[in-house]
Parts: C-alpha cells; sequence; structure tokens
C-alpha cells in the first residue's frame, strides 16, 4: 500500500474510533443493520440498555438472532416480536415503537430506513430509557385528573383569571397604571359551576368577565384589593361584593398570583365560597346586640356609644349638642287597662311619632319602659333644640289608637346641653333626666332646660 493510501487508512480508523467513542457517549442506545438485518454497529449504551455481551461480539450477527437474545427481558415478548418483524419490512417510513421491560423500565424504539444515494442500505434502530419521562408524565397526569376533579366537584367557586399581556410588579413600574391596565384586560378563563352558582348568573355571562365588569360599581375598591393582592402574591379576604351581574354577596376567598419564567405576573387562581348567609347572621346578632327589640330603637348600649361620639364631635367641632330625656304618661294605665300586647303597641307607635319628629342625623333611643333620650348633634343655639322638643310634644298630642280606643299619651321632656350642662355622658344624662323631673312637676306636655336661665314652662 502506498504512503498516501495508508495515511488515508490511518485517518479513516483514526476518525472511526473517534467517532465510535463519541457515539458509545451517548445517553441513547444506537444499532445499525444492513438490508440483510445483518449488525454493521452497536454502541456501548444499546448493550448496557439490552444486558448485552460487548458490542464486539455482536458485529456481524442477524438481527433476528438478537431479537431472540432480547426477549427475555420484554413483558410482551410476542407481541414485541410481531410489532418488529412488521416494522423491519417497512423500507420508505421511521416508525416508533414503546417498550416495557419485566424489569420496570419503559424504552421508546425509532427504527428508522437507511438511505445512501436513494438506494435502501439498512436500518438504524435509536432506544432511549424514557421510564423517568414516563413516570413524571403519569405523575403529571394524575395530578392533572385530580386538580380536574377537585376543579368540578368543588362545593366552593374555583377560577382562573389570565391577563392579555403580563405585567410586572414592583417599585420601578408605575403601579397605577398597571392596576388600570388589570382592570380592564384580566379575565375569567375558567369557572366551574359552583361559582356560576354563588353569582346567580350563567356560564356565558360569567367567562370572559374583566374587573372592570365585575366591579363595575366600586372599581376603586377593586383597585385596593388587587394592590394588595399584587403586592403579597397571594391573598385572603372576606369581600363584599355588589356586582351588576348579581345579587350582592358576601365571599371569603384565597386568591395566588401566577408567574411566567420572568416573575412577571400572567393571572391567578382563586378559590371562594358565599359567606353571605353568616355575615347576615353576624350582622342579625349584632343588631339584636345594639337595639331594643320591641321598637328597633337603639338600645341603652348603642345610645351610649352614640352619645360619646357625637360629645367628641362636638368638641372637636367647638359646636352645641343637646340631649333629651322623654318621660312618658298613660304607660301603665295602658298596660292595666288593655294589657300588655296594647302596651307594647304604644310604645311602638311613640318611637315612630319621635322617629317622624326629630331631624336626620338625630338619635332617637330607648332607655327602658316608657323611657326615651334623643341626642341632637351639631345645634347652634338652645332655638334648635327647642324647635325639636316642641315638634315631639307636638305629635304626641294626637290620641293613639289602642285597640278601639283612642289614648292621648302625656310627655314630659327634661333637656341638657353641651358644654353649658355637662361635658362628659353621665353628667349629661344626669343633667337632662333632672330637668326632666322639673317638667314633670308642670305637668303633661312640658319641657325644661337644666340650665336655670332657660327654664321653659309647658307647651300648650
Amino acid at each position: 500500500m502506498s504512503p498516501d493510501l495508508q495515511q488515508v487508512d490511518n485517518q479513516l480508523q483514526v476518525n472511526h474510533s473517534q467517532l465510535t467513542a463519541s457515539l458509545n457517549q451517548l445517553d441513547c442506545a444506537l444499532l445499525l443493520e444492513d438490508g440483510n438485518h445483518k449488525v454493521l454497529f452497536i454502541n456501548d449504551p444499546f448493550c448496557h440498555m439490552w444486558q448485552l455481551p460487548s458490542s464486539d461480539r455482536l458485529l456481524g450477527l442477524n438481527g433476528h438472532e438478537l431479537i431472540k437474545q432480547i426477549k427475555p427481558l420484554v413483558g410482551d415478548s410476542k407481541l414485541f416480536s410481531y410489532r418488529l418483524t412488521k416494522v423491519s419490512r417497512r423500507r420508505t417510513k421511521a416508525t416508533n415503537l414503546e417498550v416495557r421491560l419485566t424489569d420496570g423500565r419503559i424504552l421508546t424504539c425509532n427504527y428508522m430506513p437507511v438511505f445512501i444515494n436513494a438506494d435502501f442500505c439498512g436500518h438504524l434502530w435509536k432506544i432511549s430509557d424514557i421510564t423517568d419521562r414516563k413516570s413524571t408524565e403519569e405523575a403529571l397526569q394524575q395530578n392533572q385528573q385530580l386538580l380536574e376533579l377537585f376543579f368540578s366537584q368543588s362545593l366552593d367557586g374555583c377560577f382562573f383569571m389570565a391577563l392579555d399581556q403580563p405585567v410586572l410588579w414592583n417599585d420601578a413600574i408605575d403601579k397605577e397604571a398597571t392596576l388600570d391596565y388589570v382592570m380592564h384586560h384580566q379575565r375569567l378563563t375558567r369557572i366551574n359551576d359552583a361559582l356560576v352558582e354563588q353569582y346567580k348568573t350563567t356560564y356565558d355571562q360569567l367567562i370572559g368577565k374583566t374587573p372592570a365588569e365585575l366591579f363595575s360599581g366600586n372599581l376603586d375598591y377593586a383597585k385596593s384589593i388587587w394592590r394588595q393582592f399584587f403586592d403579597a402574591g397571594r391573598l385572603r379576604i372576606d369581600m363584599q361584593q355588589s356586582m351588576a351581574i348579581s345579587t350582592e354577596l358576601w365571599i371569603e376567598g384565597d386568591y395566588i398570583c401566577l408567574y411566567d419564567e420572568y416573575r412577571r405576573i400572567v393571572g391567578h387562581f382563586g378559590i371562594q365560597r358565599d359567606i353571605t348567609s353568616r355575615k347576615q347572621a353576624e350582622a342579625h346578632i349584632r343588631y339584636q346586640a345594639h337595639h331594643d327589640p320591641l321598637t328597633n330603637l337603639p338600645n341603652r348600649l348603642l345610645f351610649w356609644d352614640r352619645l360619646n361620639i357625637a360629645l367628641s364631635q362636638a368638641e372637636r367641632e367647638e359646636t352645641m349638642m343637646a340631649l333629651l330625656f322623654l318621660d312618658c304618661y298613660q304607660f301603665k294605665q295602658v298596660n292595666d287597662n288593655f294589657g300588655h300586647a296594647n302596651g307594647d303597641r304604644m310604645l311602638q307607635l311613640l318611637a315612630k311619632r319621635l322617629l317622624e319628629s326629630v331631624r336626620k342625623g338625630d338619635t332617637v333611643a330607648r332607655l327602658g319602659g316608657d323611657e326615651f333620650v334623643i341626642i341632637l348633634p351639631r345645634i347652634r343655639n338652645y332655638d334648635e333644640a327647642q324647635l325639636v322638643t316642641q315638634r315631639i310634644l307636638e305629635a304626641f298630642r294626637c290620641p293613639m289608637p289602642i285597640g278601639d280606643n283612642a289614648v292621648e299619651v302625656g310627655a314630659s321632656i327634661g333637656i341638657s346641653v353641651y358644654p353649658y350642662d355637662a361635658t362628659n355622658a353621665e353628667d349629661l344624662l344626669l343633667s337632662a333626666d333632672k330637668a326632666m323631673y322639673r317638667a314633670k312637676s308642670d305637668g303633661s306636655h312640658a319641657y325644661c332646660f337644666y340650665t336655670s336661665s332657660k327654664q321653659k314652662r309647658p307647651h300648650l
């Protein structure tokens, strides 16, 4: 052999060795056979994968003989042989086979025809171990199925909202402008039946809605909620919603921001439950704790709270305020002569007439029995308190229908004024009470200011 040919031959051997070494480093198994299924090349990963002897001992072996050696590792060897025999006859297209081995591994076999200058010259096997990938896919599929089951069967409302475009949320951006964008470009993309039921609407009316549409009556409130949400990345909140698409309701919800790989917000997932009944029950309990059950007027507890608020307001604004203490006559006689039910009816009528006589913003409360108090905040002078008092006494002059009878109810009213008669709630009430007893001594339909210079005779 000439030196040139020898040099070429040596170079080819070097190239072959380098190529073989490279192919042996691959994660996938490779086998090349000629048109008669004779093994021309096999890399080390193939031997390791199929637990075969070294690749050198397999060169020249017929492919069918090789199949016999690897069949014991295959779970369904008959099906495996049948499928390989079938695809080995194909000379026009590649075929993928998935094989499960008896040791639990899962392999994917790509069987490809090889052509040189358009002439068929054999097949190339490319086999990869996809056990881990399959395990991951199965786990993801199982999780997806569980998520689908939870989403569809949950008694709580579940939904996804997605933004038309992701948004950044940090101190470097204009957060107000971003919130404006979010309000109009984040949409409900997936909802479950429970959410539709919560809003007493239909799927088509709810899907695709933006925050601007859902909170059309209170967009500023929605922005404040979204700001808290985006700042923290998640939010748990009790929230009252009054939306155009549904009746008013209270919801308790948990919400989680969804991000892309650049930490931009792409949307969020929410799960929420309707707590309207609970909130209504709590509100009813609070109302009962602060109101007289017979007249629905504020009770003693709420009266003291309102009185202290009115005093603080008067002190802050440097204005006057008045407190009226009202005591009725004939209440005991109505109870004795017409029964307690009619006595209760009389108290309800008295409360109604009091409410009709006072100004908007005044407080009428029942302390007990036939004793009522009226808080008059922000009066400019004694005359304003006197005018309200006179309207009350005038209203009481009209007889009240009690059963088949008409009963005239008398009243005495004592008036104390902040800051001249007292500067705290207890003393102001005590002053009004003393003034009421002085008015009572003057007879029915009388009122009296606590301050001696403001004494008033009976209003006739």
